[in-house]
């Protein structure tokens, strides 16, 4: 059974692959025209976002995420899954919820996934606990829970018709509750605004007068809404930029706090003024996203073909999306071997043996569709070049202002503009440095929250 749950919430299978259980495609199944039509639609339905419940949060949140999905078939199928799996989910976390655990209290427990450091800042001399759900993160389904999610149902009946928002917050609630019983914890740390019972999750956590904060840990963009209406007590994301993407989607606007993480800073006052050790080298992040058959994929080669035999090609996998990478290295390898022009040399550079900072310093140019990490690479002195497929041209053009440190590669880039790219160094100055802080004022951003 816990494999069934794992299969069906959260585990890459071939149904999510296929966009019944999951988005296959996030990126590309939505855009900013269809992300305003889908708030406007939730407006009409649950009016002013400002008055709504947490409770109508969630369900609001999920019927945005639902609202990207253009297949009704997909829609069918994943009803009949989740409605029944509901029962056998149910009783899986009932009856895993005997099993004992041993106490072990913290003022601060964080549930593993994003960057540490960037919490341990605002919660210094305090212990932090971390732990993973399924995994360190154990279960306690409770008549306490159950009580609360019979009361959240009578509050908002339309939860009975979506099995699959019910085993989502079935999984967390319970996850919530081990950590609340066995830990104790003031304050609990979550970087998942994407889950759609995180406000629900938030007026649990409101019944034992526990706090529950955000940290993003990924790029926001104005073309999805899938972490549209999510709400917590306190919401750290990188500057006012990304908070104003967030409230437009209907998110409270009191609960953020804007602060760049360190290793952003670090990267922005230390090692984009350091000398780089290979200007020759490019190297591209790999994502799902970069998959043989994608557009960012076809772009990629494209890239690669234009490239002369001075560069040396460094494949890097996402720091957090690995599931592809095998599979993407040695259809590349297949590729490039069959293209007799291709002179560059291509090698694979593994994070464990090379971490981000020495990458960035051997680097001058930086290759992916999107990523945090390329964000991390631009403040510390690489180009930035954007393959087509995950990011939308006009959101490059907007975030970026024109910065001369950054190329979308699409088809309106032949092979002389390329060049001039390449072989032109990142700039420094006042130019630039305004438009890295129009993104993360990282010039006046020391302070932390109370």
């Amino acid at each position: 059974m816990e494999s069934l749950v794992k299969y069906l919430v959260y585990k890459n299978n071939p149904l999510r692959y296929l966009g019944i259980i999951g988005l296959k495609e996030l990126h590309l199944e939505a855009d900013q025209v269809k992300n305003r039509l889908i708030l406007d639609k939730m407006n009409t339905r649950f009016g002013v976002y400002k008055k709504l419940s947490n409770i109508d949060r969630s369900l609001a949140q999920f019927l945005c995420q639902e609202s990207l999905y253009t297949n009704a078939a997909q829609k069918i199928i994943s009803k009949i899954l989740f409605s029944l799996a509901l029962p056998f989910v149910a009783m899986f976390f009932l009856l895993k919820s005997f099993k004992n655990s041993t106490t072990n209290v913290c003022d601060v427990f964080v549930f593993e996934y994003g960057d540490l450091d960037y919490v341990r800042s605002d919660f210094k001399n305090r212990k932090i606990l971390t732990g993973a759900a399924g995994s360190t993160v154990g279960s306690k389904l409770g008549w306490f829970e159950i009580n609360f999610l019979f009361r959240s149902i009578l509050k908002q009946p339309q939860y009975l018709l979506h099995p699959k928002l019910l085993v989502n917050i079935l999984r967390w609630l319970s996850a919530y509750a081990w950590v609340v019983r066995y830990c104790k914890p003031k304050t609990i740390v979550t970087f998942f605004e994407g889950t759609a019972s995180c406000s629900l999750l938030t007026e649990y956590l409101h019944c034992y007068h526990i706090q529950h904060w955000n940290y993003a840990h990924g790029e926001h963009f104005k073309y999805d809404c899938y972490s549209a209406y999510a709400n917590f007590d306190r919401y750290v994301i990188w500057g006012e930029f990304f908070k104003n993407i967030q409230v437009e989607k209907n998110c409270q606007s009191d609960m953020f706090f804007t602060r760049a993480p360190d290793v952003f800073k670090r990267f922005y006052n230390e090692i984009r003024h350091s000398p780089k050790i290979n200007n020759k080298h490019i190297t591209v992040l790999i994502h799902s996203g970069v998959q043989k058959g994608k557009i960012e994929y076809e772009y990629l080669l494209r890239l690669l073909r234009q490239l002369n035999s001075e560069w040396t090609v460094l494949l890097r996998p996402h720091p957090v999306d690995r599931s592809s990478w095998p599979a993407v290295l040695n259809d590349l390898k297949k590729d490039l071997s069959s293209i007799e022009s291709l002179k560059i040399q291509v090698k694979p550079e593994y994070p464990e043996v090379v971490p981000m900072q020495e990458s960035v310093q051997r680097s001058s140019i930086f290759v992916s569709s999107a990523s945090a990490a390329l964000l991390e690479a631009l403040l510390a002195g690489c180009k930035i070049i954007y393959l087509p497929g995950r990011i939308k041209n006009k959101d490059i053009l907007e975030r970026n202002q024109g910065s001369l440190n950054i190329l979308y590669y699409n088809d309106d880039i032949e092979a002389p503009l390329l060049k001039e790219f390449l072989e032109t160094e990142y700039l420094i100055n006042d130019s630039e440095d305004n438009k890295i802080n129009y993104l993360f004022e990282l010039k006046n951003s020391s302070h932390v929250p109370k």
